[in-house]
């Protein structure tokens, strides 16, 4: 296994010298004495982490932070012995400083500290995609299922595919937060382990409602889900998946109006199921306006009587009449499936997604409706009120 690589920034030789003497006992480095080496060198070589002088004869250390290519998650620590410049450091994207002159055993600590941090989150982020890769796979294997008879077979089968690593996904955050908590109390100044406490939440949050769908999924296929249904709040429901939905950049920025009652809404309900609805309808919301630059994706919630309605509205293209009538047919859609070619720059379906939302809405006693037009399209979900005759 390869050393990791750090990047030691600083145009005082005798410094760059002493840093290097420091960290090569544990690590590759690299050396720069101006910010557009170092950035030539991050672009090519990849280091693990960068050891970074504020006062550079070019830029300084925060334009070497601003001008870095995005995507990559790099973690850089500063040098300096100004008070104004420490603040400074973590407000433009640092995640830890040292003085000058340097403790050796200080700097070990903080490198090993920061690349601890980083390995955690890759471990993590190669997990998700282990469990999308799965998920991936058996919905490929569904496409070329019989329609209906074979589709609850195909359910348990894949379900059960998905336990082991979803536990494994969830074992992992349990233990990425347990860590990051222990490292938030031997240095509270570290803004980065707020961030990777909140993505963990997400990542667990996110693992434990799958296994929710899941166990919903099984008792379902075998013997039916009325004995599952619960009096919720569906507002406090839709509000949390909305946090999720949040979290990808291709939704967030089309979110216009949100409109979720403040109030509690009593509906009775499977809540990862109705989540899951919920999630389907915006994400094909965005897969509609993907080549639309001023698209844009409208939620309210209203009480009508004994029913409350969701509607996910989106202002692109109309559906026409011909594929109205098949779109919550199983199976059915209009996007690339696996096998097309073109397939990866576009949304991809497997024809699912609605027949799979009207199923579990019909069996929550409630309907689904399509409107389409000039102006855009919408979804209206309506499910009954928990006490009235209607409810499930």
């Amino acid at each position: 296994m390869q050393p990791e690589t750090v990047l030691i920034v600083d145009d005082d030789i005798v410094s760059l010298s002493v840093l290097e003497n420091i960290v090569k006992n544990s690590y590759a480095t690299l050396t720069a004495q101006s910010g557009t080496a170092a950035l030539e060198l991050i672009e090519s070589h990849c280091p693990d982490l960068v050891l970074l002088d504020i006062n550079l004869p070019d830029m300084s250390g925060f334009d070497v932070i601003a001008r870095k290519r995005e995507g990559v998650f790099l973690p850089f620590i500063f040098m300096t012995a100004s008070t104004e410049d420490k603040v400074r450091a973590f407000m433009e994207g640092g995640v830890d400083y040292i003085t000058k002159p340097f403790d050796p055993d200080e700097v070990v600590a903080r490198i090993e500290t920061h690349l601890r941090i980083k390995r955690e989150l890759s471990e993590l982020s190669s997990d998700n995609l282990k469990l999308s890769e799965i998920v991936q796979g058996q919905t490929r294997e569904l496409i070329t299922a019989e329609r209906h008879s074979a589709f609850s077979l195909m359910i348990q089968g894949i379900v059960h595919n998905l336990r082991n690593p979803l536990t494994s996904a969830m074992g992992a955050a349990d233990i990425v937060r347990k860590n990051t908590e222990k490292l938030r109390e031997k240095m509270p100044y570290l803004v980065e382990i707020e961030k990777i406490l909140k993505y963990t939440y997400i990542i667990k949050k996110s693992t434990m409602t799958l296994n929710e769908m899941i166990d919903a999924m099984m008792t379902r296929s075998r013997q039916g889900n009325r004995s599952q249904l619960m009096v919720q709040d569906l507002s406090q429901i839709i509000r949390e998946e909305m946090d999720f939905l949040r979290a990808s950049s291709r939704i967030k920025t089309k979110l216009g109006l949100v409109q979720i009652s403040p109030y509690a809404i009593p509906v009775r309900m499977v809540s990862a199921e109705i989540a899951q609805v919920i999630e389907n309808l915006v994400h094909n919301a965005a897969d509609a306006l993907i080549d639309s630059p001023e698209g844009r994706i409208d939620i309210t919630m209203e009480k009508e009587g004994d029913l409350v309605k969701i509607a996910v509205e989106n202002n692109g293209p109309s559906i026409p009449e011909q594929i109205k009538e098949k779109i919550f047919e199983p199976f059915f859609t209009t996007k690339h499936r696996w096998n097309q070619e073109g397939g990866k720059d576009k949304p991809i379906g497997t024809g699912l997604g609605l027949y799979t939302s009207r199923d579990i809405i019909q069996r929550h006693g409630g309907s689904i409706t399509l409107v389409s037009g000039d102006w855009g399209t919408r979804f209206t979900v309506s499910l009954p009120l928990a006490g009235t005759s209607k409810a499930a």
